[in-house]
């Protein structure tokens, strides 16, 4: 994924906005605010799993 690409669309089943685009810089916010969240104490789960190398993060068709 390069800065030109502004759409994410992830490709992981468990996550549950998969297959749906979002814009790239929320969702590195939301993962941001996660993980902050998960090291304060105030959520269980880690952000392991989203956003992986594994994720075909490619932009979303134009047309």
């Amino acid at each position: 994924m390069t800065l030109k690409d502004r759409i994410f669309v992830c490709q992981n089943p468990a996550c549950p906005y998969d297959q749906f685009p979002q814009d790239r810089d929320h969702n590195a916010g939301q993962n941001v605010l996660r993980e902050a969240l998960r090291l304060i104490g105030l959520m269980d789960q880690a952000v392991s799993g989203t956003g992986s190398d594994e994720d075909a993060n490619l932009p979303a068709d134009a047309g």
